[in-house]
């Protein structure tokens, strides 16, 4: 089994802020109100939302059995991480990739990984340029 720290954050933030915050700090999941939720549940929370303001306190969490999420911690950077405890290894990777995700320059709800857009560098949805971070 292996550990890994992942950042928390509250359950109130929207899903753009989320989806930044994994941009800018690394890895493919947080931790919210207790829970871990994974980079593709944000984006699929993100698409059906149709407009709406959702939060991370709405997102359908993963399921990790026997997993241990630890207490909040607070790290050099100032920002907020919790060990994750009693992970297959495998799982530990994948929650500790970085993403790269393309945000639409006209929609900031149009987000894709760079391998689900139709034409490399366009917005699937409007065609709009896309930034990749």
């Amino acid at each position: 089994m292996v550990d890994v720290r992942l950042h928390e954050l509250k359950g109130d933030l929207s899903l753009n802020q989320a989806l930044d915050h994994l941009s800018d700090f690394g890895g493919s999941a947080v931790v919210a109100d207790g829970s871990i939720i994974e980079v593709d549940n944000l984006l699929q929370a993100l698409r059906t939302a149709a407009g709406q303001k959702v939060t991370l306190g709405q997102v359908t969490r993963s399921t990790y059995p026997g997993v241990t999420i630890g207490a909040p911690e607070a790290s050099p950077d100032g920002k907020t991480r919790v060990l994750v405890s009693g992970l297959e290894s495998v799982d530990a990777t994948i929650l500790r990739t970085s993403v790269t995700l393309c945000r639409c320059t006209a929609y900031e709800s149009h987000v894709w990984r760079p391998d689900e857009l139709a034409v490399s560098g366009r917005c699937n949805l409007d065609g709009s340029p896309v930034i990749c971070r």
